[in-house]
């Protein structure tokens, strides 16, 4: 596929998902498609880094950790 060419895809999401993914959208003034696009950023980086015997964390301003993502091998 050459760069800038974009392809459908077609998905099924629960309700609840699908309510929550629009509503993110509405008050984070992006698209679905914008927030599809940075959740799969977010989850091939949390595949590699896990792959590499890494953790994808979420601290707080003081460096405290608050989350760790853990992808399903």
């Amino acid at each position: 596929m050459a760069k800038g060419e974009t392809q459908r895809l077609n998905i099924n999401l629960p309700t609840p998902v699908l309510r929550e993914l629009r509503a993110l959208a509405d008050s984070s003034h992006r698209t679905m498609t914008e927030l599809v696009r940075d959740a799969f950023a977010l989850a091939k980086i949390a595949y590699e880094e896990g792959q590499r015997g890494n953790k994808l964390a979420i601290a707080d301003p003081s460096g405290r950790l608050v989350k760790e993502l853990v992808m399903p091998h």
